[in-house]
């Protein structure tokens, strides 16, 4: 317990970067490399497409994740990324980390796109306020009732997980949903995260919010305008009124909300190497990947595209599996439930930056 609590208390020795409001001023970040683009940018910029959609990661049937196209499609953005950086493929693979939920490698997917300024653009509105991926790249309000499911703000710091992110925030400060126009923040703090969205004139607006999660935490308890959501899944609901006049004074303000997710240490701690610590396994010595069944889809192919792209023998295997004599398998477990898939996107995540580099290079 006293090894959650001082690694937890470490991250307010960290010096968190200044806020600063670039470009056209829609948008307050950190200081960095993302706000330095944004304040390169050019006005008027016209859309620019983004890819065709990728399933969602959840969708495991062989439409989604547990058929052979999605990962067909990962791999050869990856090999051809390793000859040359394009726009183009970094807009798929970005929108991809955002859809696993890592953000970090999203932002610098996100940097590798700035030769295409409309194209990079078009992208900023999957990270705030976190549009659906279909609406990437269009105009207009939002629809009313639409899924929020805002970034992480970005980080230079050479730190990774919520070492890095604490104390930091990001915020849009106007946007056209339904018939209002609304603004959007989210705020980390050392043992939770605050989405807070708030009607700044027009009509009421109805939306659902999905918070997002440091990588190297897992999920906590949930609260909706300090109201706690137990069991809750998927996102949360929220109705946005115009401010009356008239409200009772300590009534809730029904023209703002806020969601509040708190986190804690994992309980199956993993090394996670920084990508510059990151090494292919030697010749010769083969990736088990272990899962409960050893026959999930997804993990299967998981272990193809490893296979593929690291050049190595991988395979799944079943939990208590033996391997043969000789040279000891790199042996990967993975559980089920939230943290095994966690661990899963980590793996996918390193996979990416040991083959691309660090920062996307």
């Amino acid at each position: 317990m006293w090894a959650s609590f001082i690694a937890l208390s470490a991250v307010l020795l960290v010096q968190t970067p200044e806020l600063v409001t670039p470009g056209d001023g829609r948008i307050v970040l950190p200081a960095g490399r993302v706000a330095q683009w944004l304040d390169s940018l050019p006005a008027d910029l016209a859309p620019q497409s983004v890819g065709a959609p990728w399933p969602i990661w959840a969708e495991r049937s062989p439409q989604g994740w547990g058929g052979e196209p999605s990962w067909r499609r990962w791999v050869e953005l990856v090999r051809a990324e390793q000859r040359a950086t394009t726009p183009e493929r970094r807009a798929q693979l970005c929108v991809l980390a955002r859809l696993q939920g890592r953000d970090e490698a999203a932002w610098e997917h996100l940097l590798a796109c700035r030769a295409d300024p409309g194209r990079a653009q078009a992208l900023l509105a999957f990270f705030l306020p976190g549009v659906p991926q279909e609406w990437i790249g269009k105009s207009g309000p939002l629809p009313d009732g639409v899924i929020l499911s805002p970034a992480l703000p970005p980080t230079d710091a050479p730190e990774t997980g919520l070492r890095a992110l604490a104390g930091t925030k990001l915020t849009l400060n106007e946007f056209a949903l339904g018939a209002a126009r609304c603004s959007l923040s989210v705020s980390v703090d050392r043992d939770g995260i605050e989405v807070e969205l708030r009607h700044l004139g027009g009509g009421a607006a109805r939306f659902g919010v999905l918070a997002p999660l440091p990588q190297g935490v897992e999920r906590g308890l949930l609260f909706a305008d300090w109201n706690k959501l137990p069991e809750h899944q998927g996102p949360v609901p929220f109705e946005l009124a115009a401010a009356s006049a008239e409200a009772d004074e300590g009534a809730p303000n029904p023209s703002e909300h806020s969601l509040w997710l708190t986190f804690h240490p994992p309980q199956e701690r993993w090394p996670a190497p920084s990508a510059e610590m990151l090494r292919a396994p030697p010749n010769g010595r083969e990736i088990l990947l272990l899962s409960p069944r050893g026959d999930e889809a997804h993990l299967r192919l998981f272990a193809e595209a490893l296979g593929e792209l690291l050049g190595t023998r991988t395979r799944l295997a079943a939990e208590g599996f033996a391997p043969a004599s000789g040279l000891e398998p790199l042996v990967l477990h993975l559980a089920p439930g939230a943290s095994g898939e966690r661990k899963l996107v980590e793996l996918f995540g390193l996979c990416e930056a040991l083959l691309l580099g660090p920062s996307g290079r």
